[in-house]
């Protein structure tokens, strides 16, 4: 890996460091596959449908999918208050409407940026601002 010197404190650092492809195992084209797989298809892509696709396990692919999401959720687009407090309110099982939230944050994002050409590089400038979601979290009880 290529990694780089700070100047001033020494340390070293990588280009992913400090964004969501930090610690991450997949090669960034795998990355930027997904990102395009997933704000390219209308319909919307499953996970084992990328996990097909990327040749990677449906739990990669369930994790990288909720990463990417994140990021969708991290710009001003979010989904609406009614929205989100329908799904609060939902009577569905726990296990399903703990991740309601991002999906809905990916449907928002997608529906406001149809019209959107330059599609694919927001969602990697918005991939670049967005922190690192560890597995643990994303499971963690809400």
């Amino acid at each position: 890996r290529k990694q780089f010197d700070c100047n001033s404190c020494r340390k070293r650092f990588s280009v992913t460091a400090g964004t969501v492809f930090h610690d991450s195992h997949l090669p960034l084209w795998k990355w930027f596959l997904a990102a395009y797989l997933m704000t390219g298809s209308p319909e919307g892509v499953t996970a084992n449908q990328l996990a097909r696709s990327l040749g990677i396990s449906y739990k990669t692919a369930w994790h990288l999918m909720h990463r990417i999401r994140a990021a969708m959720g991290s710009g001003p687009a979010r989904g609406t208050g009614e929205a989100r407090a329908t799904l609060k309110g939902s009577d569905r099982p726990r296990g399903r409407v703990k991740h309601l939230s991002a999906y809905l944050d990916e449907r928002t994002f997608l529906s406001q940026n149809r019209e959107n050409p330059d599609l694919f590089v927001e969602m990697l400038s918005r991939l670049i601002g967005v922190g690192s979601v560890s597995y643990a979290q994303l499971i963690a009880s809400a």
